[in-house]
């Protein structure tokens, strides 16, 4: 749409985003294994949205020697920095298989699994982590009760999306723009959400199951 002037596209982007998508895009969902292969694959690739004061909430929240799940792991350091400081047993959930052998080539099991469907594991852990990860999940309701089988009762989960902005007008790679109202209702079906906090530019929820 680059030969279409900025206000129509726009236009077609808001009203009708679907069709927006397939003619930009070629897909309505950018959101495929090669398309994150390529992404870090990059050595530019820089993770987005998660900012340190979201990442500092999260490493806060685990026990040590917990049992961590991070999903949607971006370059993987979140899970390298807690298996170090918080002798956490960590493991890795994401669509990309270049970052999960990346992983694995540096001791960190993981798994290539596209939510909602249920990864080919056995077991559950003490806290799962899903940093800017909803928003790019065609089916994200699904994906939250998926996410939810794989904690132990007690277990708890942090979600982190954007504010309030970035929604699929804005980064094509989204499905949605979050609010605190909507990012509860999404959660509250599988998970106690203790409590949602703004973060810098993001919503984190606390939950529990």
């Amino acid at each position: 749409m680059n030969f279409i002037p900025w206000r129509v596209s726009h236009f077609f982007n808001v009203h009708f985003h679907s069709l927006y998508m397939l003619i930009k895009f070629g897909t309505t969902n950018l959101n495929t294994s090669k398309h994150w292969d390529r992404r870090f694959a990059d050595e530019d690739y820089e993770e987005s949205h998660s900012t340190k004061n979201v990442f500092n909430a999260m490493f806060d929240a685990i026990t040590p020697g917990a049992s961590v799940c991070d999903v949607g792991v971006g370059s993987g350091l979140f899970l390298k920095k807690i298996r170090e400081d918080k002798q956490a047993e960590v493991f890795a959930i994401d669509i990309s298989p270049v970052i999960i052998n990346k992983l694995r080539s540096e001791g960190i099991d993981g798994i290539v699994c596209e939510l909602p469907n249920e990864p080919n594991i056995n077991y559950e852990f003490d806290f799962i982590a899903a940093k800017a990860v909803l928003e790019h999940l065609q089916y994200s309701g699904q994906s939250v009760e998926t996410l939810a089988k794989l904690l132990k009762k007690g277990g708890r989960m942090m979600v982190s999306v954007p504010n309030d902005c970035l929604g699929p007008d804005e980064e094509p790679e989204h499905f949605r723009k979050y609010n605190v109202d909507s990012l509860r209702e999404e959660l509250q079906d599988y998970l106690l959400v203790e409590e949602i906090k703004v973060i810098d530019n993001c919503l984190v929820a606390f939950c529990v199951k």
